[in-house]
């Protein structure tokens, strides 16, 4: 199963920040982030709270971000 994160890539650019910045704030390299965000390794629970809490996610809304299936 692949998700796709092109949503939350867009949140991230609507809260005028970098992959990077989101990376280190919340406790991953940079190199990890990508590898996460671009799909090509999945984010585990804790990356997933600490995304929510930096990003402001709702849990309501979290599920769009994390685990849409790429088609």
């Amino acid at each position: 199963m692949i998700f796709k994160h092109d949503k939350l890539k867009g949140l991230i650019r609507e809260k005028g920040l970098t992959q990077k910045e989101v990376a280190i704030n919340t406790g991953m390299s940079p190199s990890e982030f990508s590898l996460k965000i671009n799909g090509k390794k999945f984010f585990d629970q804790e990356d997933i709270q600490n995304l929510m809490l930096f990003l402001d996610i709702s849990e309501y809304d979290y599920k769009i971000y994390f685990f849409t299936l790429k088609v």
